[in-house]
């Protein structure tokens, strides 16, 4: 994710990873997991936030490198740049 002032200009990044939950805490339903990842990403976006010395988004984007099925909620259908498909 990055942090962009209005006029395009990154002003902080950052990485999240996106994966099954940690060993040391695994999810006991797939709720238990959304609730985790989505807490995981809103920690992530105020922390990004902090670090680029804004109080507030303006506006947010959020995309995900595949498409969901929506009947699993599973990620999926795609490939790395460049790969044959």
């Amino acid at each position: 994710m990055a942090v962009a002032d209005l006029l395009g200009r990154v002003r902080a990044e950052r990485t999240v990873p996106v994966g099954e939950p940690a060993a040391d805490r695994p999810a006991a339903t797939p709720a238990d997991a959304t609730a985790a990842a989505l807490a995981t990403a809103l920690a992530a976006v105020d922390a990004t936030l902090a670090e680029a010395g804004a109080t507030a988004a303006h506006a947010l984007a959020i995309g995900a490198p595949g498409l969901v099925d929506p009947v699993t909620g599973r990620l999926g259908g795609s490939a790395p740049p460049g790969t044959p498909r």
